[in-house]
Formats: C-alpha cells, structure tokens, sequence
C-alpha cells in the first residue's frame, strides 16, 4: 500500500510537517519525528538529546532498555535502578511544532527544534550505513561478477582448444605418402 507523503507509515498519523526516510537494513519508510524517535532510543541519551558515539559512559534504563550519559544523570551516584526522562514522561518524545512569534517571524520553539533535530541526525547516521552497506554489497557483487565472467572465459577458451582437435569419430587425417598412392590409382 502506498502512503500519501502526509502520513507517516509507522504510526499513521495525519498532517505531519516532517516525514523523514528512516532506513530499515534495504528499506526505506517515511516516518514521523516521533517515530524516529521511539524507534532508535538507544541512538541518543533521552536527557540531553546528544547522539551516543559509543565512547560515552552510559547507564541504562530498567524500563526501555535506553541509555543516558553518567554524567546527564540528576542523581550522581548511579543509582542501582535508574528511569530515564522519557519512562517517567514518554510524551517528551512526541514531536508538536509550537510556532512562536519572534519579531514579526514564525519560528519553532527550542523543544521542538532539538527533537526534530535528534531525528535527523538519527535518520543521517541510518542512510549513512545503509550507503556503506550498499557500496560494500555492489564491490562484492562486481567482485563476484569478474570471477565468473573470467571462469567463463577459461571454459570457452578450454572448448575452444577441445574443438581444434580430431575427434575419435573422424577419420584419420592422410598422410602425403597416401595421398600420392591415391593420386597414382586414380590415374
């Protein structure tokens, strides 16, 4: 079923003003600033909304399974059984565009920019990999096409080689000491 390009196909709401091209392994879908959101919230820390590199001290959250930046805690000491921001209010994930009026300009409030900037930067590193897995599968694909392209060639060449011989059903070639003989009977 093909979606109109206002309605995200994960949730399926209506009238979004950001639809983003999330990527899936070889997919693509268009959906939501929330979406996106909910669906990779171990791509970012829930508190300050900075993408997670992986070389961050982190702690985990014992309701979605999300990670947060130590040093992003409020409680200092680690606690045993830590709730992430979005476990203890999951509608600061939802993306609402509030336009405020700044000198005689409609622009986005700074809550809604950071999280549809999170998006983006979420859906950038997904296209991103999935450029790199493309580009790694089609060098190994044109890889595997010369190697048969080649065995191919040595196949012909072999055939080639195999038709230039005499076969055992054809009669033997004659010699010129039998062609002289033929020539002097047929005189």
């Amino acid at each position: 079923m093909e979606l109109d390009d206002t309605i995200c196909s994960s949730c399926f709401c209506k009238d979004q003003k950001f639809l983003h091209n999330h990527w899936e392994g070889t997919k693509g879908h268009k959906i939501c600033t929330s979406c996106v959101l909910f669906a990779n919230k171990n791509s970012f820390c829930p508190t300050c909304f900075d993408i997670i590199a992986g070389t961050e001290e982190l702690i985990e959250c014992v309701g979605c399974k999300s990670n947060t930046h130590v040093e992003c805690v409020l409680d200092k000491d680690k606690p045993s059984l830590f709730e992430c921001l979005t476990c203890k209010s999951p509608k600061r994930l939802v993306f609402d565009l509030k336009l405020k009026e700044l000198k005689g300009t409609k622009v986005m409030d700074k809550e809604a920019a950071l999280l549809l900037l999170t998006a983006a930067k979420i859906v950038k590193k997904l296209i991103s990999k999935a450029l790199d897995e493309a580009v790694n599968a089609a060098a190994k694909h044109a890889a595997d096409t010369i190697s048969v392209k080649k065995k191919a060639s040595e196949a012909v060449e072999r055939f080639m080689k195999l038709e230039d011989r005499p076969s055992l059903l054809d009669p033997p070639p004659e010699t010129s000491r039998e062609t002289g003989r033929l020539q002097r009977l047929s005189l």
